[in-house]
């Protein structure tokens, strides 16, 4: 339950984090940031050590495993244009993009699924 507890507490932080940079003007509160950023900062951090780790685990010879590796194999086409969008920065915000949007379905979808429960327990 304290794992359920800090997940909660994560896209609670990621969403803020999410709102903050559409509305920019909301960091001007007090208090806001210190709460955002730190969560965000330290979700990038993860993310980036997986990148690195995936990076090093990465066979261009072999079929794609992942998605990742796919962006991957694109970069590496992509070398030496700096037209493409297939670089590192992009793949960083995709990957998260990724995490973000699979964290806030899978509550909404998890909440709708109680919600129903509560209101149907014939149904149980």
């Amino acid at each position: 339950s304290s794992s359920a507890l800090s997940t909660g507490r994560t896209q609670t932080l990621l969403w803020l984090s999410q709102v903050l940079n559409a509305v920019p003007i909301l960091l001007r509160i007090p208090g806001v940031a210190k709460k955002a950023l730190p969560a965000l900062k330290d979700f990038l951090y993860l993310l980036d050590n997986l990148l690195t780790e995936h990076k090093t685990t990465w066979d261009s010879a072999q079929p794609p495993r992942d998605l990742t590796d796919a962006f991957l194999a694109e970069m590496e086409k992509a070398k030496g244009n700096p037209e493409s969008s297939f670089n590192d920065e992009n793949l960083r915000m995709f990957i998260s993009d990724l995490f973000m949007a699979g964290m806030v379905t899978t509550s909404t979808t998890l909440a709708w699924a109680l919600l129903l429960m509560i209101l149907h327990p014939d149904v149980q």
